[in-house]
């Protein structure tokens, strides 16, 4: 009767921990795949086509896959050489998601030259800390071993899930995160397979900006011929000089070739469209308008310059009957009217309203 009811025991602790190794194994599965293919893919495209000299190209889901699968078999491989309490299981996957973070941690500015950063002496100072860890904790007994046997519900599992989850955390922290990096990286490689109107989706809901993601989205929309229907419904930057003119010399790219750049700026067509908008970004308006009469003079003119168009008329000719008003000049009264009212809108009232207009940035914008 002993005898059957320890192997009876026996029998309920590998059941469990069991468990324990399938759903933490599963756990770390979605977690990596679904990191890698979602969220840096992109930044990893850029450390490999920097690294190989833009020799190969990295895919985006084989890519996931095999990275994943490396670091399971490294997690399984530590699992079988370490002795740990089984409540302690996750921390065998420690080893796999610092590398995951530190093969993530791609500089954004790796385009200047690759560097390892401070996991220099992160990293061997990490591997002692978790080897000293291990060999603590393989000293010790599990103190309770009833617990084991409920299963999917053991207070075992609960502790490897809150752990695994600790250290998810820790990858997402630790490695890139430069929002506006990833956007300019996800463009880039839109853009580069001719897929202008998936890039210019890229990052449109956020207010994040740099000099870099601003050049690419005016390339991308002059590329479209869009660049004065749509430019000020993003954010931007221009950096020290008020220009959205992207400079072969100073552009932070990394897929984007320069020759593609400047090609594509030397028509006399584009150098118009990229002038009349930095006139815009510079809010001269009547430098602009005198411009865009001699460029547009059937006056038919992209959302943007009408816009602007619509500010001049108003600021040179007052009391003008809304009769003789355009569309987008009368709109335009309206604007001014809306932010003039009492009681006085609030900041996050206009923007809500004419985030998406010219008129907004005039008003409200900082010119660089």
């Amino acid at each position: 009767m002993w005898n059957m009811s320890f192997l009876q025991e026996e029998k309920q602790i590998t059941t469990a921990q069991r468990y324990v190794h399938i759903v933490c194994g599963a756990i770390f599965w979605a977690f990596s795949f679904t990191y890698l293919f979602f969220y840096q893919a992109d930044v990893l495209a850029a450390g490999q086509h920097v690294l190989s000299n833009g020799q190969t190209h990295y895919n985006d889901f084989i890519g996931a896959v095999l990275i994943t699968l490396a670091l399971h078999i490294l997690q399984l491989t530590v699992a079988r050489f370490t002795k740990v309490s089984e409540w302690a299981h996750a921390l065998t996957f420690f080893p796999s998601l610092l590398a995951l973070t530190v093969i993530t941690d791609v500089s954004s500015n790796i385009n200047k030259g690759f560097s390892f950063g401070g996991w220099y002496v992160a990293l061997p100072l990490l591997l002692t800390l978790f080897a000293a860890l291990v060999w603590g904790l393989g000293k010790m007994e599990p103190s309770d071993t009833s617990t084991a046997s409920n299963g999917l519900l053991s207070r075992n599992m609960w502790i490897n899930i809150f752990s695994l989850v600790a250290m998810f955390f820790a990858v997402g922290i630790f490695s890139n995160g430069d929002e506006a990096f990833h956007y300019r990286m996800r463009m880039e490689r839109l853009i580069c397979n001719g897929k202008y109107n998936k890039a210019l989706k890229v990052g449109r809901r956020s207010t994040v900006q740099d000099t870099t993601l601003t050049k690419i989205r005016a390339f991308a929309l002059s590329k479209k011929e869009q660049l004065g229907e749509h430019f000020f419904e993003y954010p931007f930057a221009t950096g020290h000089l008020p220009t959205v003119l992207p400079d072969t010399n100073n552009l932070n790219v990394i897929f984007l070739p320069d020759s593609v750049i400047s090609q594509h700026v030397r028509y006399n067509k584009v150098k118009l469209q990229y002038r009349l908008t930095d006139l815009l970004v510079q809010k001269k308006i009547g430098d602009f308008a005198k411009l865009a009469l001699k460029a547009y003079p059937d006056s038919v003119m992209p959302k943007h310059y009408n816009e602007a168009m619509a500010i001049w008329k108003m600021q040179h000719a007052k009391n003008i009957p809304d009769s003789l008003l355009s569309y987008t000049e009368k709109e335009y009264k309206d604007f001014v009217i809306f932010i003039n009212k009492e009681p006085k809108p609030t900041p996050l009232e206009i923007r809500r309203k004419y985030k998406k207009t010219y008129w907004y940035y005039f008003f409200y914008g900082k010119t660089q």
